[in-house]
């Protein structure tokens, strides 16, 4: 341990430690020694220099019998230090037992971990619920968890959380693939997990691909979290108390029972490959059924938890049997998809022919009403001139301003049309999505490119028969209005609608 020695050597005795206590959040270490001598200024310095710069130090001395010395690095110099230990070495006797107690406050990005056998002694003593807490607390103030180890003896690392030497963690690359928020909007979807409180952990933290022999009682922690995560991240309904798991999985059997668990399980690997195929990618809901199913038929009634290697083969194997027979269904699925696709093309053409029905009988109606004027004038006055009358303009006008409102209800009935066939075509997405995958129908329906397309369609065709409506009736209103003006210059004395 660096401690030791370097506070042996900076105070020119043999200390002893006593006792060591570390935690995430601190380290306490209490020595002994029977011999101190007067420290320099400088050693002090230096010693204090190999501890990690963000943490705090506190040091409580006790020569002998005399009141103890305090330093705390927040208050105090390390001069004011050694003149507070040369003030009390007067008093000292010599042989007399001397204590100190260092108290290291961690306050770093990195956690520091100044002794792993005490680090390890202290995750030992915490059940299975207190390691959950604690790793999800220190994990969910950072992207991942460094432990910046001072007597590490082999580097190694999961997704998100790394042991790594002194001063060395830049030298070591560092990735975070996990998209957390989705493994976890999953695992509450699918999953039930009744615990002390919420908890942001996920197998991936856990799972280490490569095994140090040297930090075989570091890696037989994380792995045992591991293997409670990935119960409680497959099984239907979970609790954990203390180190008791309570579950329920169903399957093609219905298992409960409750267990305690004080060791990795031995097919961890197992449940991890499985839980790994279920939650990237692919029909999630599925795949759960099946992998519960298959697990069920592999875990006795009072099950220790334990499967084999098959037990993943035999969900692969069922879940390829499981897609080809679903292949016909699919695939007549997507032909129905295509074929309402075809019927929306229909659809969007119908509502252009009737807008555009509208404004060929508005037109029909005006030709007809002016050949009908033109005849009635030419065979009662066999004169081709002052045609529009009064009489004849109010009626022209009237025809005008009924074709007017006309174009207004056919507008409004092609929007309302536009909209129903939006509101639709949505409806028919969301009930497919109770059968396939969002994706899978994007692809069917090429993104919506065909949809947007009718839309388009139906909103041009629609704003160029608006144009040529309203051009038609400002150009048969000009017509009427010039014609009723020429009647109207002839006769003035006559009643016109100026």
């Amino acid at each position: 341990m660096f401690l030791l020695d370097d506070i042996s050597k900076t105070f020119n005795s043999r200390f002893s430690l006593d006792d060591s206590e570390e935690k995430f959040e601190s380290a306490i270490f209490t020595f002994h020694a029977y011999d101190i001598s007067l420290p320099e200024e400088a050693e002090l310095s230096y010693l204090f220099s190999k501890i990690n710069i963000e943490d705090k130090i506190e040091i409580q001395l006790n020569l002998g019998e005399a009141a103890p010395i305090i330093f705390q690095s927040s208050k105090n110099t390390t001069l004011d230090f050694i003149n507070e230990i040369k003030n009390k070495q007067r008093f000292y006797t010599k042989d007399e037992k001397i204590t100190m107690q260092l108290c290291l406050i961690k306050k770093g990005v990195h956690i520091s971990i100044y002794s792993i056998e005490a680090f390890i002694k202290f995750l030992n003593s915490l059940s299975l619920e207190q390691l959950l807490i604690n790793f999800s607390d220190a994990l969910s103030e950072r992207k991942n968890l460094i432990f910046e180890c001072f007597d590490l003896k082999e580097p190694f690392n999961t997704e998100t959380i790394y042991f790594v030497k002194h001063k060395t963690f830049n030298t070591i690359p560092m990735q975070n693939s996990i998209n957390r928020d989705e493994i976890l909007n999953k695992s509450r979807t699918n999953c039930s997990f009744t615990f002390s409180q919420p908890i942001i952990l996920t197998p991936d933290d856990f799972y280490s691909a490569v095994d140090s022999s040297s930090n075989k009682e570091l890696h037989e922690i994380l792995d045992k979290i591991l293997s409670v995560l990935l119960i409680t991240f497959l099984f239907d309904i979970t609790s954990l108390k203390n180190n008791t798991i309570i579950y329920k999985l169903n399957g093609y059997k219905s298992l409960v029972g409750e267990l305690d668990i004080i060791k990795p399980l031995n097919s961890f690997v197992e449940y991890y490959d499985i839980y790994k195929w279920i939650y990237y990618g692919g029909n999630v809901s599925d795949k759960f059924g099946l992998s519960r199913n298959i697990i069920s038929l592999h875990l006795s009634a009072q099950s220790d938890f334990e499967i084999n290697k098959s037990t993943y083969l035999s969900i692969i194997s069922s879940y390829k049997v499981y897609e080809k027979q679903n292949v016909k269904q699919y695939i007549e699925l997507r032909n129905r998809i295509s074929d309402q696709i075809i019927g929306y093309n229909e659809k969007a053409n119908k509502i252009i022919e009737n807008f555009s029905s509208g404004f060929q009988k508005s037109g029909l109606a005006f030709i007809s009403l002016f050949t009908t004027i033109i005849l009635v004038r030419v065979l009662t006055t066999q004169n081709f001139s002052d045609i529009f009358t009064y009489d004849a303009t109010l009626i022209a006008l009237t025809f005008l301003i009924g074709s007017l409102i006309y174009f207004f209800i056919s507008l409004w009935e092609v929007n309302a049309q536009l909209k129903r066939f939006k509101n639709s075509y949505l409806k028919m997405k969301n009930r497919n999505l109770d059968l396939l995958t969002s994706e899978d129908v994007q692809r069917i329906l090429d993104n919506d490119a065909e949809h947007d397309d009718d839309v388009s369609f139906i909103k041009a065709k629609r704003n160029a028969y608006s144009i040529l409506w309203l051009l038609f009736l400002l150009i048969f209103l000009f017509m009427v209005l010039l014609l009723h003006w020429k009647f109207h210059i002839h006769y003035p004395n006559k009643n016109s609608v100026f």
